[in-house]
């Protein structure tokens, strides 16, 4: 039988967990991110959990500290902004 066993992939990220009393370690990670994990993951994004993605798609999900320093924060969110299956 016709049956579609489209996947949904989760990649889960840590970011400066346990170590929001490293900001500059945060600051410098944070142009790792943007240099090279963001790029990759764009490049890799397709649809994100489209319907009509051949392979389902995927949502990626960052994981930070609860303390991260508001900049660090706010940089983040605004980078993932423009991506729907990016949180």
């Amino acid at each position: 039988a016709d049956q579609d066993f489209s996947i949904v992939q989760f990649i889960i990220t840590p970011y400066q967990q346990g170590q929001s009393y490293l900001p500059t370690l945060g600051h410098a990670r944070m142009e790792l991110f943007k240099t090279f994990t963001l790029p990759s993951m764009i490049l890799n994004r397709e649809d994100g959990i489209s319907y009509n993605s051949p392979n389902g798609g995927f949502l990626w999900i960052i994981r930070t500290d609860p303390k991260l320093t508001k900049d660090l924060r706010d940089e983040m969110v605004e980078l993932l902004k423009p991506y729907p299956n990016f949180f």
